[in-house]
């Protein structure tokens, strides 16, 4: 159907008109008893690492910001809050027993975590610390119904969810056996499955409603609010026991370059102190916080936060965030901001991944507390490129095969490029359009090779030119405090869309290639000549040892060319940078003993028989076959290697170049090794 610039205006109007009843209703229904509002804190921050880093005076900025704000919208003060994800530990249920908050939630793994049965009706109930003369109350939601509604119950009719669901909730009701006020928690938190409902949840959610009120007639249930239940029946809440518990240890800590080369998560091995407390540290995700620390990327963007924080407080001449708020409020608030869980959430691999959207938020968050206390924000923070170094995204759309070819280094662009560009065992690298055409960039085990293309052989001659080739590295330090990369082009502000660790600066008029280190200060340190040929194109060859590189590594690439010192043309596109994989050395050329290699035939991945591929069409024949598996012992590792018919066209952005295939291996060791 068509419609008019008229039909949109009504549409806009119309959800105006519905958001602007949204607040006055919820006033209204609050005032009538009719719904209990809890806050968040201000800007949804991940609450416990914030007090892991010591910021504990950061969480009861946020908690007295987000009441005052409910005062002022709703004419309310709420008894209640909501933690942002349900993370709590000790320190943040302190912080809000302090602000006179008299209950809060979290996830019943926390209370399995403290070593509590969820599995009886005893758990179904309000727990309780106390903190001198002052108490506070903490209810867990059921983990298993409140998914089911966040992430099941959209499959089905509204007819059959709600029927189960009530079904499940009768027959907790029957397992009880006394007489005593028990609570079952429902709760989503951060979820919004509607729009995968029937209309838009509507439909569940009536019938849902008029199912309760049909089981509370029957006197079978009873729908409460938490406030009115602690309200009524405290004197039947229990007490959470005091226990030894892990909590993160983050204060005057550096995590940037954990783990040492990008890959992996090291949630696990962040540092971690033994406290005494009335609850573990954790969140609705599996009770734990590694969804919003422990991969590089991550713990990146926390330094970055942490050092912003010193540093303002410093410029402010403020011991406290809140001497520091009296002194430059806007600076703090956007500190506070950039306190959000939603940036940790999108940063790393275990999160919601491709966090294009929110970096550019989170760095100008950053850069305007750092201006509003009379800073100069550092550079990284205007840099497209992420946390960790990677480029927001790549442009081309396979990960280089190693070449199979030999490349002779003279000057002359060798036929045999075109058949291993076809091959996806090349990169044709466009640049620019009017000195350097495109570049070709292929890798084996030993190296890089680069053949530079102009679009005249004049530009090979011209003194002011100069070629630089710019390469990321997984094993630079990404620390604000020292950082082992430069942000931007020599002579300029434009960044190559990912972090520069290495530059291979070629002059073709005088034949001479320098690999350079960055200092991290925008300048650098040369390490290494490379010997450069130069005829109708220029081509040059870079050892990975130069730079440091090891097979596995993920590196990002970019091509700038310079005259009289200034970029004028390079390869980068809105940000977007070229990315390679440093390959093994060839057949043959493997340093250890195979202990193990299995050869699978072709053609069996049907399981044990009968098993069809999924229909959507990412899954090419052949992605499920594994052909063969080998264990090769290399002294100080062991290499396991699976070969597969097809890995596919690595349609999700899989961050080692595939992501179809999920291999699972399981080691057995009798050698006394954590996990």
């Amino acid at each position: 159907p068509k419609y008019t610039v008229d039909d949109l205006k009504l549409v806009l109007e119309t959800q105006l008109d519905i958001m602007k009843k949204i607040i006055p209703l919820y006033r209204q229904l609050a005032h009538e008893n009719r719904i209990e509002l809890i806050p968040v804190p201000y800007s949804h921050p991940l609450a416990p690492i914030i007090t892991d880093f010591g910021w504990i005076d950061d969480i009861e900025l946020h908690v007295e910001k987000s009441i005052m704000l409910f005062k002022q919208i709703f004419n309310y003060t709420p008894k209640g809050i909501w933690p942002a994800e349900q993370a709590v530990n000790e320190y943040v249920l302190e912080a809000f027993t302090n602000a006179n908050i008299t209950w809060t939630i979290t996830d019943q793994t926390l209370l399995s975590k403290a070593g509590i049965s969820t599995s009886s009706p005893p758990y179904l109930n309000a727990w309780y610390i106390q903190y001198s003369n002052d108490r506070i109350y903490v209810v867990f939601r059921n983990t298993e119904l409140s998914n089911l509604i966040s992430f099941e119950y959209s499959k089905q009719s509204a007819s059959s969810a709600v029927e189960d669901l009530c079904n499940r909730i009768v027959n907790i009701a029957n397992s009880i056996n006394d007489d005593k006020p028990h609570l079952l928690v429902i709760a989503l938190d951060g979820e919004n499955p509607w729009e995968n409902y029937e209309e838009f949840g509507d439909l569940f959610l009536e019938t849902l409603y008029q199912k309760l009120g049909e089981l509370q007639k029957e006197n079978i249930i009873k729908t409460i609010t938490p406030g009115e239940f602690i309200n009524l029946y405290n004197n039947y809440a229990s007490p959470l026991p005091l226990k030894t518990y892990e909590y993160l240890s983050l204060k005057n800590i550096d995590i940037s370059d954990m783990p040492r080369d990008n890959y992996g998560d090291t949630y696990t091995k962040l540092p971690r102190k033994s406290v005494k407390a009335h609850i573990p540290e954790g969140s609705w995700g599996g009770g734990e916080l590694s969804i919003w620390i422990g991969d590089r990327q991550e713990n990146t963007a926390w330094m970055w936060l942490k050092k912003a924080r010193e540093d303002v407080l410093r410029a402010l001449n403020s011991s406290t965030i809140l001497d520091a708020y009296k002194k430059s409020p806007k600076s703090i608030e956007y500190l506070l901001k950039a306190e959000a869980s939603d940036w940790f959430w999108w940063y790393g691999w275990d999160g919601g991944g491709f966090p294009e959207t929110f970096d550019p938020l989170f760095k100008a968050y950053l850069r305007r507390a750092y201006v509003y206390a009379g800073l100069k924000p550092p550079s990284y923070l205007y840099a497209s490129f992420y946390p960790d170094g990677e480029s927001r995204g790549w442009l081309n759309s396979y990960i280089p095969k190693p070449l199979d070819a030999s490349i002779k280094i003279d000057g002359e662009l060798d036929n045999v490029w075109s058949q291993q560009i076809s091959d996806e065992k090349g990169l044709n690298v466009t640049v620019g359009a009017s000195y350097v055409k495109s570049t070709y960039i292929g890798v084996n085990g030993y190296g890089l090779y680069a053949v530079l293309i102009p679009w005249s052989k004049e530009v090979l001659n011209n003194n002011n030119i100069e070629i630089a080739i710019y390469l990321s590295s997984p094993r630079r330090s990404l620390s604000p405090y020292h950082p082992g990369y430069n942000v931007f082009l020599r002579n300029s502000t434009i960044d190559p869309g990912h972090a520069i660790a290495f530059e291979i600066l070629i002059n073709p008029v005088k034949r001479t290639g320098y690999v350079n280190a960055a200092n991290g200060k925008g300048g650098y340190v040369t390490l290494y000549s490379v010997d450069v040929s130069v005829d109708s194109v220029v081509e040059v060859y870079i050892p990975w040892s130069y730079l440091g590189l090891l097979t596995g590594d993920l590196v990002y690439i970019s091509i700038v060319v310079y005259k009289n010192y200034e970029p004028i043309e390079y390869s980068t596109r809105l940000g977007y940078a070229y990315r390679l994989k440093v390959p093994p050395p060839p057949t043959g050329g493997v340093t250890g003993k195979i202990v193990f290699d299995m050869k699978d035939p072709e053609g069996d991945d049907d399981g044990p028989g009968g098993y069809q591929y999924p229909l959507n069409k990412v899954f090419q024949p052949g992605v499920f076959d594994m052909l063969e598996f080998r264990v090769i012992n290399e002294d100080d590792k062991v290499r396991f290697e699976i070969k597969v018919k097809n890995l596919g066209d690595n349609p999700w952005g899989g961050p080692n170049g595939f992501c179809l295939q999920y291999i699972h291996i399981y080691i057995h060791t009798t050698a006394d090794l954590p996990g």
